[in-house]
């Protein structure tokens, strides 16, 4: 009985990562457009490279495979990190992008 009850309890647990995660991705995504066009350019592009960071963590740390999972742990984690240290080293060239 009690088995029962510690498997949903971890199908909760799974599911409400999975809508934090998802919640996490659809704001981030949302928000860099939005701080780019209200402040500057360069600031969108730093929330686009710490999502990713965030979500190289999240990687490394969530057990299973989650939605955001495409290869193993490690070479998910080293490519969100690196895309994202990728994005953060090119960042400073936004800030010659003219106003909309």
């Amino acid at each position: 009985m009690e088995t029962t009850v510690h498997m949903f309890g971890v199908q909760r647990a799974r599911l409400a990562l999975q809508r934090l995660t998802i919640v996490l991705a659809f704001l981030g995504v949302c928000a860099a457009p939005l701080v780019a066009y209200v402040f500057r350019p360069v600031y969108g592009v730093w929330i686009l490279a710490l999502l990713l960071w965030i979500f190289a963590l999240l990687r490394i740390v969530v057990p299973g495979r989650p939605w955001f999972a495409a290869r193993g742990r490690a070479v998910d984690a080293f490519l969100y990190a690196g895309i994202g240290a990728a994005i953060m080293y090119f960042s400073p060239f936004t800030a010659v992008i003219g106003a909309i």
